[in-house]
């Protein structure tokens, strides 16, 4: 009650909902090591032999979801009776975002992973110019860095997964726009749109907070494929992303091979999709 749990780096203030998060955390691990686990994998625990991760979370670990759902179906939470339209503006998706990952974070022990984002958010972006791109990119990552209200008080632990160009298996996909209508383009038809985005939200994790200081949160997992070597346009967004790394360690470099589609959330996790029907309508990806 007195001092700071330092078992987890994400809670930086011992403030009264991280007080409970540890009581309550503790008294879950004496729980299940002393009814849920056998006597000798218990022990192996306590004497450092193995370490069971996360065992005072008794939910699953992390989780991939789709910008498509919110922008298809709007906003409507388990635990609140109201419910929002789908968004007809990018400042409103990333909101409907930010409030949807807080409410989901409460049921996974790790990392919320958002698969395609700048992809999803191009069909909201067309004729703005880069400056009010950018404000979007800023307030969708200073948004989400400054969401410290998880689990005892810690920043939303999220990957946001951001591409250089459109995959080839996106490329025929109807895309979703404002008002959760399909926009009668493809995907494939915002190419300009989904690089100008990833630049902008490149320049801001390049550029930190007013500090200066490196967002931890949201991650910047940066996919590359061939694409990303033989189109000019793609390879320069590699080489900034490159740049950046050198500089402050922002980008996770994630690498796709061929057609697999694959999104990625905490540190080491990636999922491959091979249901091709979640490709044909991503408003359904979503897996743990």
């Amino acid at each position: 009650i007195l001092s700071k749990s330092n078992e987890n780096s994400n809670i930086t203030a011992n403030n009264p909902e991280a007080i409970n998060l540890s009581i309550a955390e503790n008294t879950i691990k004496q729980y299940m090591l002393s009814k849920v686990f056998s006597e000798d994998v218990s022990n192996a625990h306590l004497r450092g032999v193995i370490h069971i991760h996360d065992l005072g979370y008794p939910r699953v670990y992390c989780s991939s979801h789709s910008l498509e759902y919110l922008k298809k179906y709007g906003l409507k939470l388990e635990n609140s009776e109201i419910a929002s339209l789908p968004a007809k503006r990018a400042r409103t998706l990333t909101g409907h975002l930010n409030t949807f990952l807080a409410s989901m974070q409460a049921y996974y022990a790790g990392a919320l992973g958002i698969g395609f984002l700048n992809i999803f958010y191009a069909p909201y972006l067309v004729d703005m110019s880069y400056e009010e791109i950018k404000q979007e990119a800023q307030y969708l990552i200073f948004s989400l860095s400054q969401s410290a209200f998880s689990r005892g008080g810690q920043v939303l632990f999220i990957d946001a997964n951001i591409h250089a160009g459109i995959p080839d298996y996106l490329k025929g996909i109807p895309a979703i726009g404002p008002k959760g209508e399909y926009t009668g383009k493809t995907y494939g038809e915002y190419e300009k749109e989904t690089r100008t985005f990833a630049r902008a939200l490149m320049d801001v994790w390049r550029e930190g907070d007013k500090d200066g200081h490196p967002f931890t949160f949201p991650k910047m997992d940066f996919h590359i494929d061939e694409h990303a070597f033989d189109q000019p346009e793609q390879f320069e967004l590699l080489k900034y992303a490159c740049q950046i790394a050198s500089e402050n360690g922002s980008p996770y470099f994630v690498f796709d091979h061929g057609d697999e589609a694959v999104l990625s959330q905490c540190c080491r996790l990636r999922q491959k999709i091979n249901d091709r029907y979640m490709i044909e309508h991503p408003e359904s990806l979503r897996f743990v």
